[in-house]
């Protein structure tokens, strides 16, 4: 992907006004109007990111904070103010200045895309293609050019799908456990893990009480989280309606430092021959070219 400074179509932030006394984290109406009087916009959008090292709780800690397109020239101009007076950073050094949306990262062997910010996290999308046997791609096609003719085309033809197109709920039962297989042990378990707990919870229900249907779409629904996208799946089905927003990788901006063994950004060149790396967790950010 190509990594770049968020522009949003040279808007600062959603248009979308909020009234006073919700959230005191707005951008003001004007310069010097106080949000708590008068409201203002939020969901500022961010420029990129930087790695400032801070005093928290009267220790050094590292995070990945957040640089807003409406601010950037002040960042630019004083790193260290902006740190302090925008973010309330606590003695505040600057390690990394920028990193751009759509950078690569490497945590724990897997790979994956930083998308963007929600709240005090990090979000990120996956860089590694979902690998399956090629008779495993054919049925999940047959599956897809069912779901996309509806509930009534299964209710209506069920004996026909099952004998003709063969698609089956033993074979269903077959790609769920697969998935679930490589979630849990493949690199995908470094950040969907809880995707594998909420598929070994609703195992049960997907295997004996749901419909045909709804057996497909929580199939293509799973599918779906591990595309490299910043995507998420309906797993509703299986929980009576609940945890129909699940997947997308939402990863805190300081735990980012401490959470995993290997933490890198990689920096691909454009030609694709080379690669440079900076390791997290190390005291030198210089890029390094990477073995």
């Amino acid at each position: 992907r190509y990594s770049e400074i968020g522009t949003k179509g040279g808007q600062l932030f959603k248009q979308t006004l909020h009234p006073a006394g919700k959230n005191n984290n707005l951008l003001p109406l004007k310069k010097g109007l106080d949000v708590n009087k008068y409201g203002g916009y939020d969901s500022k959008y961010v420029a990129y990111f930087i790695i400032v090292e801070h005093t928290s709780k009267k220790k050094r800690v590292r995070s990945m904070e957040n640089v807003f397109m409406y601010n950037k020239d002040e960042y630019e101009k004083n790193p260290e103010k902006y740190c302090k007076e925008i973010l309330g950073l606590v003695e505040p050094k600057v390690l990394l200045k920028q990193i751009k949306i759509n950078t690569l990262f490497y945590l724990d062997g897997f790979y994956l895309h930083l998308s963007g910010k929600s709240d005090d996290a990090l979000l990120f999308k996956p860089a590694m293609q979902l690998i399956l046997s090629y008779e495993e791609e054919k049925y999940i096609k047959k599956i897809v050019n069912c779901v996309e003719k509806g509930e009534e085309y299964f209710i209506n033809n069920n004996e026909y799908i099952i004998k003709e197109i063969e698609i089956t709920r033993e074979k269903n039962i077959q790609l769920y456990n697969r998935l679930a297989h490589k979630i849990k042990n493949s690199k995908y378990s470094v950040v969907f893990s809880g995707i594998y707990n909420y598929m070994e919870e609703g195992r049960d229900k997907f295997e004996n009480s749901i419909s045909f249907y709804e057996q497909c779409k929580i199939l293509l629904e799973t599918i779906k989280i591990l595309h490299c996208n910043a995507t998420k799946g309906d797993f509703g089905a299986l929980f009576n309606g609940k945890n129909n927003n699940l997947g997308g990788i939402k990863i805190s901006k300081s735990t980012i430092f401490t959470k995993y063994n290997k933490a890198k950004i990689i920096y691909p060149s454009i030609t694709g021959l080379y690669e440079q790396e900076i390791d997290l967790l190390s005291d030198d950010f210089t890029p390094k070219r990477r073995r």
